[in-house]
């Protein structure tokens, strides 16, 4: 009994702490019920009693747990962990936050964040759509700060707590559409703490913007965003699909060439999605896609078995008005999310179809066969391989790290374990379907001789890319071949003898023939992964007869995938099978024919040319007020100088022309010389804008030589490239309104070039590669050269005449200045940061020149830097920390101007050795150092 009273009288140790422990469990259960379950009643994500309760218990339990073990609150992380993250809100703030959740959450507070040794200012918020971000005690986080100063080149970027028991499914996501050259957010998985105390892992992901689409390598433009659901869905409207209502989409980033509301592109394509298919609708789709680029976009939903972009949310689509083409951007990938992954070999969905806009792509031929071109180089380049390396090396970090994290989500570490193996085995099981669906060998291709031809019957996923039909005899060296099918009741007849070619007596037959993919709809429990693709025969006839003969065929080789294989003859003929839905099934592809142009041609209003043209020397085009030619084949443009070829208009009074345009790859090789434009200004469209009178777009190794460029109106620029690899040499530019020459994402050179008395900036440069040598720059409105935005320039035996800035160099851009000449000009050198969104300013290197006349000399900010080295300058500069004017400088006045030193022999920059230029040095004035 004594032994009882004791045990009685001590007893207070435990249950006071387990008092204690339900009390603080249930009040901490009840009100996270209370304020997420019934006040804020989350449709999407239902939080349940008794879910919180066992929530809550677990997880005080194991932060009990790290206290005890003396590692709860770790905030000291090695160098093989996840790299920490560290806030700072001072506790007023983070109750304010906390107040009225979750709309009190998203009301941005003052804060700090440790970058490169001291804390930044900042704004920081609770993020998301669904309580999974800020019901619990793991928060995400929304970081915002001043434009002034970027954390690792990012001004907005999120902390993301992980939703899925393997924590990486997002990570592998973004990092895989990374790696396949899609456009997605930077990311990275760390470790965050606020105010000191661990909160554990998170996903680090950039907010998507302007900034987003500059270091993915594209101009800024608009940037649609499609969300229907959660806080973005919109009562009242009849159905809430993104393609049913583009004018509700966001613009995370615009193109400030257009109103900020301008949607016209978008409301295009969601025209197209909307509409009856047909053959023209998709014409119109394949001109206003990217489909090598949407193809990747489908694999990469397939491989990560991803059904998130379906057809109320998560769509993020940018514009390139300078293509004229959409893109897809990676945002929110759940990767082999746990109710979306297969459960076992052979349960993949080898085609991801979740939205209208999706359906409309299997539709589409072209996409087809751009989507299983994709398919094969994602395997035969070792992607999947990379993928699963890249998933192992998180995933050991990820289990380490969720060791220490308090606050996570489950608490259980070993169902975190096993969701990890799950899948990491689906990863494998996915790849696995994929090859064995797209790269193993499937179906057969069938042939039968028919009057003028054969039938082909093609069964599987692999097109057939190439046809090797042996005959009798040679056919005639230019064959005459077309390719009839039936679709959706209506014959088709489509010439292809632009893809064919003669090898002794075989015709060869470059045509990527399909089969038939129809769809059908299977209960899986998840209604996203109903819809499932098969392929069914389809029915060809290759037509190739000729008036003078009719060979017989002897033999017929195909090829699927790599290796070419007998076709072999069904004797008793074909079934003749008519198709449904599938548009373009046979490209059209005629014989290339050149088009010859000379004389007087009058151009009264815009004009398409689609294939290869000639221009021959001493054509003139007489360009009526506001009319401009647009080019999509190679153009040769050969004057001479006594016959240039010239663009004027019509009369010398009229209201200015348009613009001659090189669009696209197919103009790939232009070539221009002696050649006159004048007096014309740009065109602009809904869809597109032209900013100068002569305007090349996304183009490669176009030659312009010895030309002049005159007398521009209105527009921006005289002459504009972007995207393209562009060559001037001896040209001249005069008279620009604005920039002569704006060269945007370019490589390229400007050789023995001449700029006069252009209103603005002579050579404009944008995150471009470029040599310029020999050029002359006289009186420039604004700089001489303005090297803007992540650029690299090399520029040699250069001369700037009173320039109002000789140079200036912005933005992380590197110029290096070599044997050239300053003078009279206002400025000769000035670096600085410009645009928020770079990190940098502008650092410009100058050796061996002259500067004369100089009156404000050199300028540089506090980003920036300027260094002159065995330069001549008849004022003395002194030198700063920012601005280094080393001891081989001559200054006027001094006793040693009159030695003379050589130059040295310099090399190009790293990042422009591919261009190809060998750039010399004149020799030096025998009195002071410089070009003569």
């Amino acid at each position: 009994m004594k032994a009882l009273r004791w045990i009685w009288r001590w007893s207070f140790v435990v249950t006071v702490p387990v008092a204690l422990f339900y009390l603080v469990w249930a009040s901490e259960t009840c009100e996270r019920f209370w304020t997420f379950g019934v006040r804020y009643d989350s449709p999407t994500v239902p939080m349940k009693l008794l879910e919180i309760g066992d929530h809550e218990a677990r997880q005080m339990l194991h932060r009990g747990k790290l206290e005890l073990a003396g590692d709860g609150g770790r905030s000291a992380v090695g160098p093989d962990d996840l790299r920490l993250i560290s806030l700072f809100v001072t506790e007023s703030n983070l109750a304010k936050l906390g107040r009225n959740l979750p709309h009190s959450g998203l009301k941005e507070v003052p804060g700090k964040i440790w970058y490169r040794g001291s804390p930044l200012q900042c704004k920081v918020r609770y993020r998301g759509d669904i309580v999974d971000h800020w019901a619990h005690n793991k928060k995400s986080w929304r970081i915002k700060t001043k434009r002034t100063r970027l954390w690792e080149g990012m001004r907005k970027f999120n902390l993301v707590s992980p939703k899925y028991n393997a924590q990486i499914n997002n990570f592998i996501g973004y990092t895989l559409a990374r790696e396949m050259g899609l456009m997605a957010p930077r990311c990275e998985l760390v470790q965050v703490a606020v105010n000191g105390r661990l909160q554990g892992v998170h996903l680090l992901v950039e907010q998507i913007g302007e900034l987003t689409l500059r270091q993915n390598g594209y101009m800024p433009g608009d940037l649609y965003a499609g969300e229907l659901i959660g806080k973005d869905e919109w009562v009242g409207l009849r159905w809430n699909s993104v393609f049913e209502h583009p004018e509700v989409w966001r613009k995370p980033a615009i193109n400030n060439h257009y109103e900020p509301e301008a949607r016209a592109p978008l409301k295009l394509l969601a025209w197209l999605v909307r509409d009856y298919p047909t053959e023209a609708t998709h014409r119109e789709l394949g001109d206003l896609l990217d489909l090598e680029v949407w193809a990747r976009f489908s694999v990469f939903e397939a491989v990560t078995q991803c059904f998130h972009y379906d057809e109320t949310h998560n769509w993020r689509l940018y514009y390139d008005a300078n293509r004229r083409k959409f893109i897809p951007v990676i945002w929110d990938p759940v990767a082999l999310q746990p109710w979306w992954r297969p459960r076992k070999p052979g349960d993949t969905r080898i085609d991801v179809e979740v939205s209208r806009f999706h359906a409309m792509l299997y539709q589409n031929a072209e996409f087809l066969r751009a989507r299983h071109k994709a398919m094969v180089e994602f395997f035969a380049t070792g992607m999947d391989k990379r993928f699963l390396a890249i998933t192992d090396e998180i995933n050991s970090k990820v289990l380490t790290a969720i060791q220490n994290d308090p606050f996570r989500r489950p608490v259980n570490i070993v169902q975190i374990g096993d969701d990890s193996v799950d899948l990491w085995q689906s990863l494998q099981d996915v790849a696995k379907d994929l090859k064995r669906a797209y790269l193993e060998p499937s179906g057969n291709v069938k042939f039968a001789v028919i009057d003028g031809g054969i039938a082909l019957e093609v069964t599987g996923r692999q097109p057939v890319s190439q046809l090797r039909i042996r005959l009798s005899q040679p056919p005639p060296p230019t064959p005459s071949v077309r390719v009839r099918y039936k679709m959706d009741g209506k014959d088709h007849d489509v010439g292809v003898s632009g893809a064919c070619s003669v090898s002794g007596s075989d015709l060869v037959v470059d045509v990527g023939l399909l089969s038939q993919l129809n769809s059908f709809v299977i209960w899986t429990g998840s209604p996203l992964r109903n819809i499932v693709k098969t392929t069914r025969p389809a029915y060809y006839e290759v037509i190739f007869d000729s008036e003078d003969s009719r060979p017989d065929v002897v033999q017929v080789q195909c090829v699927r995938g790599t290796k070419p294989e007998l076709v072999p003859l069904e004797k008793k003929g074909l079934r003749k099978r008519e198709m449904r839905a599938m548009f373009g099934l046979v490209k059209s592809q005629p014989i290339p024919r050149v088009e010859h142009v000379s004389g007087e041609i009058d151009v009264a209003s815009n004009q398409e040319v689609r294939g290869e043209v000639v221009i021959a020397a001493g054509t003139t085009f007489r360009m009526h007020p506001g009319a401009s030619i647009r080019f999509s084949g190679r153009v040769t443009a050969l004057g001479t100088k006594d016959q240039p070829i010239r663009f004027l208009p019509l009369r010398g009074d009229q209201a200015p022309w348009g613009a001659v345009v090189l669009q696209g790859m197919g103009t790939s090789g232009s070539e221009f010389r002696h050649c006159e434009f004048a007096r014309g200004s740009g065109w602009k469209d809904p869809l597109f804008e032209y900013s100068a009178m002569f305007s090349v777009h996304d183009s490669k190794e176009v030659v312009v030589r010895d030309c002049h460029f005159r007398d521009s109106q209105i527009v921006d620029d005289m002459v504009h490239t972007v995207y393209s690899d562009i060559e001037f040499h001896g040209c001249t530019f005069e008279r620009a309104p604005m920039d002569a020459l704006d060269m945007d994402i370019c490589t390229g050179k400007v050789i023995d070039c001449v700029f006069r008395y252009s209103g603005n900036d002579s050579l404009d440069l944008m995150t471009t590669r470029v040599v310029v040598q020999g050029t002359k720059i006289f009186d420039s409105g604004d700089k001489g050269i303005s090297i803007g935005e992540n650029t690299t320039l090399f520029a040699s035996e250069m001369e700037f005449i009173r320039c109002a800035i000789g140079i200036e160099g912005k933005d992380s851009s590197r110029a290096y200045i070599y044997t050239s000449r300053f003078q009279s000009c206002g400025v000769d050198i000035n670096a600085y940061k410009k645009n928020w969104r770079y990190g940098d300013g502008g650092h410009v290197l100058v050796h061996n020149c002259q500067f004369l006349g100089v009156t404000k000399g050199v300028w540089a900010d506090k980003f920036s830097s300027v260094s002159i080295s065995n330069s001549f300058l008849d004022r003395k500069i002194a030198s700063t920390r920012r601005i280094q004017i080393d001891a081989s400088n001559d200054f006027a006045g001094d006793w040693w101007k009159e030695r003379a030193r050589a130059g040295m022999t310099m090399e190009l920059p790293d990042g422009l050795r591919s261009i190809d230029a060998r750039p010399h040095f004149k020799s030096l004035d025998f009195t002071r150092r410089g070009p003569r």
